[in-house]
């Protein structure tokens, strides 16, 4: 699991540089040339490059948060409740790292696709006023999309801020049993519990959105 999240971090950093260099390179290009490459290149470009960095930061966080996770479940096998709980708050803080980047990545890379997509519309799309119909159902699908993901991206700030509570949550549990103070520690225990239900379903909202 980690390898194949490792590989996705290498895949995006490898595309940010690509899209940084077509960037770098479209802005040496003066203005009167610029007219005779695609108009919206330095978009797409920059968006790749933007979409591309967010989304290897989106990795790393998942990365830390599995590893995270991984260790909170072993601590809890061995009977490590203080631990476990302290390691659950780590891997909970990465995961609301992850939620916010991960839609903030998806919505700069789906706008580039779909700058590509209209690109390669203007090869198919017929003459006359049939293509006026036609870039105007494109504008429209386009829209449509970035707005959901507008959506999406609200839903998971929001997820964030509970998965921020129940890491919160789960730090205090550690503390208090650390301390040997259980009636403490079984309360932060169900506040955590509420707060992972609860960014839980945000997540799963805003990505279905999002998707």
């Amino acid at each position: 699991m980690l390898q194949l999240v490792a590989e996705q971090i290498v895949a995006s950093c490898v595309s940010a540089f690509a899209g940084g260099t077509a960037f770098f390179l479209w802005r040496r290009i003066d203005k009167g040339n610029r007219r005779r490459v695609w108009l919206l290149y330095g978009w797409y470009s920059g968006l790749m490059m933007c979409g591309s960095g967010v989304d290897a930061v989106t990795w790393t966080a998942r990365m830390m948060q599995l590893a995270n996770a991984f260790k909170a479940n072993d601590a809890g096998r061995k009977g490590n409740i203080v631990e476990s709980y302290l390691l659950s708050a780590l891997a909970l803080s990465w995961r609301a790292a992850f939620s916010v980047t991960y839609a903030i990545g998806f919505l700069l890379l789906s706008a580039a696709r779909l700058m590509v997509l209209d690109r390669m519309s203007d090869f198919v799309a017929p003459r006359g006023e049939g293509r006026k119909r036609w870039v105007v159902g494109g504008k429209i699908v386009f829209y449509i999309a970035v707005l959901g993901n507008v959506v999406g991206l609200a839903a998971n700030v929001a997820a964030a801020v509970h998965f921020q509570k129940a890491s919160e949550a789960s730090s205090a549990v550690s503390t208090s049993f650390a301390a040997n103070n259980t009636n403490d520690g079984r309360s932060h225990a169900t506040s955590f519990e509420v707060s992972r239900t609860d960014s839980a379903w945000y997540f799963n909202h805003g990505s279905a959105v999002i998707l």
